[in-house]
């Protein structure tokens, strides 16, 4: 079977909940690892995924870009949207994660 095409998912995550981490490790716009009982397990993401869009904004895939998008956004806003790219199959990376 051909693989799937790619698929978006937007989650809205609040600061209240968050305390200002999320609980995914990324490498630029590559959820590398998703932390037991995080804000992002319980909003069901999955390491693979790419960040491709953070409070609306396009975030490039330049190492520490999305990193920073998100921690500038929760330190502003009560809430945050973030729309990942899930692909099929999903990425991987070896490389060393920024933690978030």
């Amino acid at each position: 079977l051909p693989p799937r095409p790619p698929v978006s998912k937007t989650v809205i995550f609040s600061s209240l909940n968050t305390k200002n981490k999320l609980g995914m490790s990324l490498k630029g716009s590559l959820v590398t690892a998703v932390h037991p009982g995080s804000p992002a397990e319980c909003q069901g993401i999955k390491a693979g995924w790419l960040v491709t869009v953070v409070a609306g904004y396009d975030v490039p895939n330049i190492k520490g870009a999305v990193h920073m998008a998100i921690r500038n956004v929760l330190s502003q806003l009560s809430e945050i949207a973030i729309t990942f790219l899930i692909p099929s199959p999903p990425l991987t990376s070896v490389a060393r994660s920024l933690i978030v």
